[in-house]
């Protein structure tokens, strides 16, 4: 089970991503905001393993408070969930796990976090113990 922490813009766009992610199976929802100043103190306590968040916050960029919490969490997947193409080059260069378009299509999701789950469990294979 992989834990994630998630940053939207507001609390109807998040409950669609909570209800999305639920339904994938395979993720646990370990903490998320619609307010991006308590992000990266959540994150650094919980540390999750995939970050899914809107580049375009009210009064932040999302694409610099990733980079933040990645700062606290150097291992952390992150997911860019948007209805704007333009940031997917610069969300690529930052070493962005995956991009997806709004609006949310179920399977689209399901294909992302397979992936993820997938990634997340060879890296527990390859860990020294």
């Amino acid at each position: 089970m992989i834990d994630a922490y998630l940053v939207e813009n507001n609390r109807l766009e998040l409950d669609v991503l909570t209800a999305l992610l639920g339904e994938t199976g395979g993720i646990r929802i370990a903490g998320s905001t619609i307010h991006a100043d308590a992000a990266i103190q959540e994150a650094r306590r919980l540390q999750p393993q995939a970050l899914f968040i809107n580049p375009r916050l009210t009064g932040v960029s999302g694409m610099d408070l990733a980079v933040s919490i990645r700062r606290c969490c150097p291992d952390i997947h992150i997911i860019y969930i948007t209805p704007f193409k333009e940031h997917a080059l610069l969300a690529y260069e930052q070493q962005a796990f995956d991009y997806i378009l709004k609006p949310l299509a179920p399977e689209r999701v399901k294909r992302t976090v397979q992936r993820l789950v997938q990634s997340c469990t060879k890296e527990a294979d390859t860990e020294p113990v």
